[in-house]
């Protein structure tokens, strides 16, 4: 019999623990319920648990989320308060400036970034809202504020259209059109009115240097385009601020539009009032430097040197054939005056590109004297070839100071019809100098052009050998060139002194142990290659050697007041960046014997001279015959005009790099600076040819006494060089 369970029992009554028929019959289907009903149970609990965990997170949250936007505006306030500080104290120290440095300061903050397009009336310009006016460097900066910052991809500045001066511009001037298109080079002309009318600026020194038979050659050149674009700027300031005189009609006064009083502005006159002055140029630019300290500095046949020389000839070359075109031109524009706007239009100009994809805009073509047949006339004409590219004077970008790894691009854009300025790379940083990239220059071409260098080895250096003669291909090809453009073949010869070029065949390097005398087949052959070397001479690459770049990668300095790092400043001692081989070639034929070609030199080189073509770029075909001693006497003669050309250097390679390190602690970007450092990067290029020649004889002669050769004996195949110039 079943005992039944008092009512009221609790269930954990133990008094029978024995499994009765009723628990045995339990089904299974039972069982599982069970499980999963506590399961259910359990899942139950998991679910109360996380809604109660949550319900916590949630009463918290608020504060959270309060703390945060907290400790966002405290944070915003700080530099918002930082900033307004900031902003503060800029309207203060500009409030105190003085009225010039005022105007300088608005035409930095206000000229392009709120420029208005005078047809539209809406706003063109831009400028990024970090960029602060830098006064005292005349460029611009990153606002100094703590976390402020310009990122890669972010604008700079939008500079617009009608903001620029192109050389377009200039040549489609009535005035220029009419009165000074055409004007061509022409040294030989007397110009003596040029000195009455402005006495003391103007000198036939100033032309014509009795030693370089170039300033006498009368080419005929048309002038360059920036000529033009020069003469069109300072007539242009001038009936801005001083009037124009009419000297057809009694030197009347004619300002801007014909305004014979001066009333109508010229929305370009605050450019052109802080365009830099002759008294600022000449204070670095080396073509103002007076021939006294030019001579202390240079050497006269250095590179250097060389280029000054050029660039000088050109702008007076460019002023004296202006004022053979026009005296209209010439009695209203003083050489200083034209000189100033010249050299900043050659050191500032940025190139837009060509007519061709949009630098001269239809609408542009359309408003002016010109079609498009009249643009390639320009080039037939006037050697003006704007399909070639288009300069343009770029206020503000002008300003912004070089670095060719600027952390920044520019390109003139002709659908929006602006220069677009962007950052890249990493950027700028809070407080940076705005930097961008004029180009790769060799150092000395960047300081003979904008007068200024670097000084961390970003640049490349180069350096010239031609120590006896001066070269009519200039390097600024094709603005200008004491070469006439028509000359060619045989025309195109030395025009000095033989004796110039006779210094380059006077040892003899032939490899016979005794001098030339005045007959026999060798002293033709000597005559033959003279006849070469006069057409070489001119081939400017041929006596041109070059130096990669000694920090291609250099980060900028964040302003040019900041000397660059004596690890910037180091010498490349490998000679695998240095560029020398047309060197070598011109080396190779001056050492060219008579036993070369198999015995057949003389034959080879008349046979090729008769032709007449291509002369001054003959080479010797080193796979006609066994080179090795041709070779070995050519390294002696790179080292031999390594020699001379550096003595005309002032100093050692070694002084001068203990010159450079003084300076550039006690006169960084002086004129000594400037010129010392010209001359350490041209004498480190000179070294490297010397080391490389040294080098290559010691290679030459390694091999040679390896295989059981002496010295003696090789005599007699022609590894002979001679230490001291033949009589002559």
């Amino acid at each position: 019999m079943v005992r039944k369970r008092k009512k009221g029992s609790r269930s954990d009554n133990h008094d029978d623990l024995s499994p009765t028929s009723d628990q045995q019959r339990m089904s299974a289907s039972n069982k599982m319920a069970l499980n999963a009903a506590l399961k259910h149970s359990r899942s139950s609990n998991a679910i109360s648990k996380m809604f109660k965990k949550m319900r916590t997170i949630l009463s918290v949250a608020p504060h959270i989320l309060m703390s945060l936007v907290l400790l966002y505006a405290i944070t915003y306030s700080v530099d918002y308060v930082h900033e307004y500080l900031f902003w503060r104290l800029e309207d203060e120290e500009v409030n105190r400036m003085s009225p010039d440095k005022r105007e300088l300061y608005n035409y930095l903050k206000d000229f392009v970034c709120n420029a208005v397009d005078p047809v539209t009336k809406e706003k063109s310009g831009y400028c990024h809202p970090a960029l602060l006016p830098n006064v005292a460097e005349r460029t611009h900066n990153v606002m100094n504020v703590t976390g402020v910052e310009i990122k890669s991809g972010e604008i700079l500045m939008v500079l617009p259209r009608h903001l620029l001066i192109t050389d377009f511009d200039a040549i489609s001037d009535p005035y220029v059109y009419e009165n000074l298109l055409g004007a061509y080079h022409d040294v030989t002309a007397e110009n003596l009115f040029i000195e009455e009318l402005w006495p003391g600026q103007i000198t036939r020194a100033d032309y014509i240097r009795d030693n370089d038979y170039r300033t006498a050659i009368k080419t005929l050149n048309n002038l360059d385009a920036g000529a033009f674009l020069a003469a069109y700027l300072v007539r242009r300031y001038k009936l801005a601020i001083h009037g124009w005189k009419d000297t057809k009609n009694d030197n009347i006064l004619v300002y801007r539009n014909g305004d014979k009083y001066g009333n109508v502005m010229d929305p370009l006159l605050p450019f052109f009032k802080i365009l830099p002055t002759y008294e600022e140029l000449e204070k670095n630019h080396p073509t103002l430097w007076p021939d006294y300290f030019l001579k202390e500095q240079f050497g006269e046949m250095s590179n250097a040197m060389q280029q000054i020389y050029a660039f000088r000839d050109m702008i007076i070359g460019e002023y004296r054939g202006l004022c053979n075109k026009s005296f209209d031109f010439c009695a209203n524009v003083s050489p200083r005056e034209y000189k100033t706007f010249r050299i900043n239009v050659m050191s500032r100009a940025f190139g837009m590109g060509t007519a061709e994809s949009g630098a001269v805009s239809d609408d542009e073509m359309n408003a002016s004297l010109f079609t498009q047949s009249d643009i390639e006339n320009l080039k037939d004409q006037y050697d003006i070839d704007l399909n070639r590219g288009v300069r343009a004077m770029a206020p503000i970008l002008d300003m912004w100071d070089h670095h060719p790894n600027a952390a920044s691009s520019w390109q003139y854009k002709a659908h929006d019809k602006a220069f677009v300025i962007s950052a890249t790379k990493s950027g700028f940083k809070a407080g940076d100098n705005i930097m961008v990239s004029y180009g790769r220059y060799t150092e000395t071409h960047l300081f003979c052009k904008f007068g200024f260098n670097n000084g961390d080895g970003s640049g490349f250096n180069e350096a010239s050998i031609a120590v006896h003669h001066r070269q009519m291909i200039t390097g600024l090809e094709p603005q200008f060139s004491y070469r006439q453009k028509r000359m060619k073949g045989k025309e195109f010869t030395y025009r000095g002194s033989d004796d110039d070029v006779l210094k380059y065949l006077q040892y003899d390097d032939d490899g016979v142990p005794y001098c030339t005398t005045y007959d026999g087949d060798r002293w033709k052959f000597k005559g033959t290659k003279l006849l070469y070397l006069k057409m070489m001479v001119q081939a400017r690459h041929r006596w041109m050697i070059s130096m990669a770049p000694k920090n291609m990668k250099v980060d900028p300095p964040p302003n040019s007041r900041t000397p660059p790092l004596q690890s910037h400043r180091t010498l490349w001692t490998s000679p695998k960046f240095f560029r020398g081989k047309e060197v070598q070639k011109l080396a190779q034929f001056i050492g060219l014997s008579m036993i070369d070609y198999e015995g057949k030199a003389y034959e080879t080189i008349s046979k090729h001279l008769s032709t007449g073509v291509n002369i001054g770029n003959f080479t010797v075909d080193t796979s006609a015959f066994l080179p090795d001693a041709m070779n070995y006497r050519s390294y002696h003669v790179m080292n031999r005009l390594f020699k001379t050309m550096a003595a005309q250097y002032p100093n050692s390679l070694a002084d001068e790099k203990l010159l450079v390190e003084r300076l550039t602690r006690e006169k960084y970007q002086s004129r000594e600076w400037l010129a010392a450092r010209v001359r350490l990067s041209e004498l480190e290029t000179l070294h490297l040819l010397s080391q490389s020649s040294v080098q290559n004889i010691f290679k030459v002669m390694t091999s040679y006494e390896n295989r059981g050769y002496n010295y003696p004996a090789l005599m007699k195949y022609g590894f002979f060089i001679r230490d001291k110039p033949c009589p002559s």
